[in-house]
Order: C-alpha cells, then sequence, then structure tokens
C-alpha cells in the first residue's frame, strides 16, 4: 500500500493543483502509459504490491492480477484525464478515485483465494471422499476394493486396514507385488550355479530419509524397525569414461564441477537452486504422510510462497527451463537428466517438481531393501500382519459385494496377510551385494547365447 501511494501521489497532486488542461493531460497520457505496460507485463502494481505478497511475485496469478490493477488504474485515469480534456466538471478529478481503491483492496484477495483453491482441485482432479468419514452399511462385505495387488495398492490396502476398513486386493497374477515381485534364475558365482529370486523392477529406492516418503509409511506401517536397507551408489558411463558419483550433496556438486569444467559455475548455481527446492518441496512432507508437494489448503498455499519463493518460482515449469536458466547445456545437461529414466523415457516432458525429487539420489542416496533370511527354511521374518484378503482367480470363485458393484474373486485368504515389500533375495545365504566382480545372469527365458552383466561395488546402479 506504501508504495502504490508514492507511486500515485505525484498524479494526485498534479490533479489537485494544476488546471485542469494540465491535470487532464497528464492524466490521460499516465492512463494510457499505465494500460500499454500492462498488456507488455510490465505492470506498476507489481513493484507496489511486492511486499504484500512475498514469495509469490514470479507466480503468473500474481502477475495476472496485478496487469487487471495497473489497467484498471490506467483507465481511472485516462477517462478522469478524457473528461476534464472535454471540459468536465471538478467532480471528475476524484469521482472515480474511490472505485479504484475499493476495488484495489478487494480484488486481488478474491481473485487469488479463488484461484488458488481451484489449483488445489486440478492438484487432485478425482477428490473422492475418504473412505474413512462414509457410512456403515451392512449391504456391503467389504467397505473398500483394491483392484491390483502392485505396491500402490498393497500399501493403499495396508493403511486403509489398519485404520479400520475391511479392505480385500484384487489381483490377476499369481505373485503379489506387481513391480516389487520377483521371479527365479540361476547365476553363476565362479564355476557354480546360484539360484537366485530377481527384482522384477524396483531395486533404486529413494525416500528412505528422515521425512522422506518411504521411511514416513512404513513407519504408519510399524515396519519402520523392522527392516535393513543397503545404501546404493550410482555410477554413469559416458562415452566409455565411468564417473562414480560421490556420496553427499557437496561432493555430488564438487566431482560433477570437476567433470564439466566449462560449466561448472553454472552447474554450481544451478545445484545450489535445486538442492533449495528439494528442501522445500519435503517441508510439507510431514504433514502429507511422507509425500512431497503442496499444502492443501488456500492459507497453507499462501504460506508456502512466503517461506519457499524459489520454489514456487520454479515447481511448475519445465525443468528444461530451469537447465537454460542457468546456462547449462551439452555433456553437463545429459548427465543431469540421467536419472530421469526411473519416471519418463521423454525427459522434456518433466516438469522442476517431477524431477527435483529425484536428486534425492544424490542427497540421501538409493537403497535397497535387505531383509535377513532363516537359512533353514528360505524365509522372511514375519512383519506385523495386517488384515487385508488377498483375492485372484486361481482358485474357487466367490462374491463380494460393495454396494452396486459385485466382485468375483478367489476364496479370501484364511488369515491375515503379511505385508512387506517383495525383493530379490537369493534362495541360500548368499544375501550381501556381491563385490570385487562382475556377475553373469542366466535366466530361463533369455535368448540362446544371451546373457546380461552388470559390475557391482558393494551396491552400485551403473548408467
Amino acid at each position: 500500500m506504501l508504495r502504490a501511494t508514492v507511486f500515485l501521489a505525484p498524479l494526485i497532486l498534479i490533479g489537485a493543483l494544476a488546471s485542469p488542461a494540465w491535470a487532464g493531460g497528464v492524466w490521460l497520457c499516465g492512463g494510457l502509459l499505465m494500460i500499454i505496460l500492462a498488456a507488455r507485463g510490465r505492470s506498476w502494481t507489481e513493484w507496489a504490491a511486492a511486499p504484500d505478497w512475498p514469495g509469490m511475485t514470479y507466480d503468473p496469478l500474481f502477475k495476472r492480477i496485478n496487469a487487471a490493477l495497473s489497467a484498471l488504474w490506467g483507465g481511472i485515469f485516462a477517462v478522469s484525464g478524457m473528461a476534464l480534456l472535454v471540459g468536465g466538471g471538478p467532480t471528475w478529478r476524484w469521482v472515480l478515485m474511490p472505485l479504484g481503491v475499493l476495488i484495489a483492496a478487494v480484488l486481488p484477495h478474491w481473485w487469488s483465494d479463488r484461484s488458488l483453491q481451484q489449483r488445489l482441485r486440478d492438484a487432485d482432479p478425482n477428490a473422492w471422499p475418504s473412505p474413512l468419514h462414509g457410512t456403515a452399511t451392512v449391504d456391503v462385505d467389504i467397505d473398500v476394493a483394491v483392484v491390483g495387488a502392485g505396491i500402490g495398492g498393497l500399501t493403499a490396502a495396508a493403511l486403509l486396514a489398519q485404520a479400520g476398513q475391511r479392505v480385500a486386493v484384487f489381483e490377476q497374477h499369481d505373485k503379489p507385488g506387481g513391480f516389487c515381485h520377483c521371479w527365479e534364475g540361476i547365476g553363476t558365482d565362479g564355476g557354480n550355479l546360484v539360484p537366485f529370486r530377481f527384482d522384477a523392477g524396483v531395486h533404486d529406492i529413494s525416500g528412505w530419509f528422515e521425512g522422506g516418503t518411504v521411511r514416513e509409511i512404513l513407519r504408519r506401517l510399524n515396519l519402520e524397525a523392522a527392516l535393513e536397507w543397503r545404501r546404493m551408489d550410482h555410477s554413469f558411463v559416458d562415452g566409455g569414461q565411468r564417473w562414480d558419483a560421490p556420496r553427499g550433496w557437496d561432493a555430488f556438486t564438487e566431482s560433477l564441477a570437476a567433470r564439466h569444467p566449462t560449466m561448472a559455475p553454472a552447474l554450481r548455481l544451478l545445484l545450489a537452486d535445486v538442492r533449495i527446492i528439494f528442501d522445500a518441496m519435503y517441508a510439507t512432507s510431514k504433514q502429507r504422510g511422507g509425500v512431497p508437494g503442496q499444502p492443501d489448503s488456500v492459507e497453507g498455499l499462501k504460506v508456502f510462497a512466503r517461506e519457499h519463493p524459489l520454489a514456487v518460482r520454479w515447481m511448475q515449469l519445465p525443468f528444461g527451463d530451469l537447465l537454460a536458466h542457468h546456462g547449462v547445456s551439452g555433456s553437463a545437461r545429459q548427465q543431469l537428466l540421467a536419472l530421469s529414466v526411473y519416471v519418463t523415457h521423454d525427459a522434456a516432458t518433466l516438469r522442476v517438481r517431477d524431477m527435483v525429487p529425484l536428486f534425492g539420489y544424490f542427497l540421501h542416496g538409493g537403497h535397497y531393501l535387505r531383509i535377513p533370511m532363516n537359512s533353514a527354511t528360505d524365509s522372511y521374518p514375519n512383519p506385523p500382519p495386517v488384515p487385508i484378503g488377498l483375492r485372484h482367480p486361481h482358485s474357487m470363485n466367490t462374491t463380494v459385494r460393495l454396494g452396486r458393484l459385485v466382485f468375483r474373486a478367489e476364496e479370501a485368504s484364511p488369515s491375515p496377510v503379511s505385508l512387506s515389500l517383495i525383493r530379490a533375495r537369493p534362495t541360500n545365504q548368499r544375501q550381501q551385494c556381491v563385490t570385487q566382480r562382475a556377475v553373469a545372469w542366466r535366466f530361463p527365458m533369455a535368448r540362446p547365447g544371451h546373457q546380461e552383466s552388470f559390475a557391482t561395488d558393494g551396491c552400485t546402479e551403473v548408467y
């Protein structure tokens, strides 16, 4: 408000002290200039409103609101100036001013609240009501049906069951786990054949840090202490050269800068911003069950913007724009985008909010799950049981009712399912990551004469 007063004071003084012709001419020219600048994205009200809206000055919503306000004030001064030039009475000097003050006081808050509410709706387009708040009915066999026993479905089912819901999970495959289940294969260790159960997909897990998604979910399921993790390191092979990414954010930054010396200053500035945005995104994770992202209320969004302006500026923009802003290109750019394959095959589609969490692999490390086995029974220790029924179409059919929906599936498991993350493990006591040599993995489905190989050093992911 103070800045707006300072900006408008000269025009108001001219209107009060100058002749109608002078006042009208200055107001008309000033008003038209405000309108032109607003149309070109240079609204004077952005400068005036910045102290009252910290953190939101780069938000497109802030710019739209201020473009409208600048155009409004431009229109008021232009109309008032024109009226004075054509002989309008002294009333025209001030009649529109109170209207402008009223609109300027009300419009930004009304517009921003409505737009932020819409932004929240867009962020959760399928905002189904929580089953925890539903009305109990006797016309159902279960409260929630989860279709698909992948890690997402099992996690959702476990959390719902823990909250007291009657949950059934339906899966067409003969194994639960989705990308976290495993299959059998034979590996060679020197001259010996070693049977292994091998991962279907997930093998490098981020989020095992305080406040991270994986840790918070496992904590809610009382599984945090039941699981043991091994730290993963990352190596990159480019042009025949191997780069082992060091542990620790500062060491990673300096190592990357040394690998791309011409880009070193730009990389340091970029990665400093990435670290700030990463921390901002996870600042709300405790309240969101470990999931990074924006708050779920209008007031929360405003507070977030004040506390994390850099994140608000960049999160919704393409990650390529952030790279270009810092002048990072060429091989350095490709190096930074290497982990994008974890979420997409087209890195150009990633926004900053999609890509930045992947840098958690360098900031906190990736991890691989290791659960000690009983060598006599080749089985995992039992985690706390979760009361969910697991059903699949490989046995007798039964019918389960959920309102108007009818599910046909296998007879429910006779006892609660013990839920745990499913990972690769050798079928004997060879549990540790293989070290000091490359191991060739052979699978029954491989082409004749074909074998897949990778080299490990501790637990290392090679790209």
